[in-house]
């Protein structure tokens, strides 16, 4: 059997677990998209091996790219959740020619997240309506994405809770 033979040997050994484990995970969590994307993934690497159009490294290259990429998804969808956002804003969403005053540049600068490195605190200023909230969502879910912790809290309900041990009787 030469090499190419077993790395396909060992794609479709692969492709067979796989399947299995899936199937498995399936019965146990039935509406789970990502589950059912990679065995179709699954099955077309191990199609493409057998038909010969790729070898068994990139096969399996390609395999373990899609599980990367699952994983960060879900590692990111699971991060966002816990950061209690109330909703999910982009800066690619945000409409900038709706508030000229505001600088594009500098805007893009802060998700860059340098001033998390630096220990900075940014204040969002400004009448209601003008995208404070949008550009704070935004921000923070590039700091999701880079891997930081994140929670939103709005400001009133942090006054309350710092609030709360010094209404207690006795204090």
């Amino acid at each position: 059997m030469t090499a190419q033979q077993r790395l396909q040997v060992l794609v479709e050994d692969v492709a067979r677990e796989q399947k299995t484990r899936m199937a498995k995970h399936q019965t146990e969590q039935p509406d789970d998209p990502a589950g059912a994307r990679i065995i179709g993934e699954v099955h077309h690497e191990a199609r493409e091996a057998k038909q010969g159009e790729i070898d068994g490294i990139e096969a399996i290259d390609d395999l373990l790219a899609e599980e990367l990429s699952l994983r960060e998804s879900r590692r990111i969808k699971a991060a966002l959740r816990m950061a209690r956002l109330p909703i999910v804003k982009t800066l690619a969403g945000f409409d900038f020619s709706f508030q000229p005053s505001l600088d594009r540049n500098r805007i893009m600068a802060l998700a860059g997240l340098d001033f998390i490195n630096r220990a900075e605190v940014i204040h969002l200023l400004g009448p209601p309506g003008t995208g404070k909230s949008h550009l704070a969502t935004a921000l923070a879910v590039e700091a999701v994405r880079a891997g930081k912790s994140v929670y939103f809290i709005p400001l009133a309900d942090l006054v309350a809770i710092l609030l709360i041990p010094t209404m207690s009787p006795g204090c």
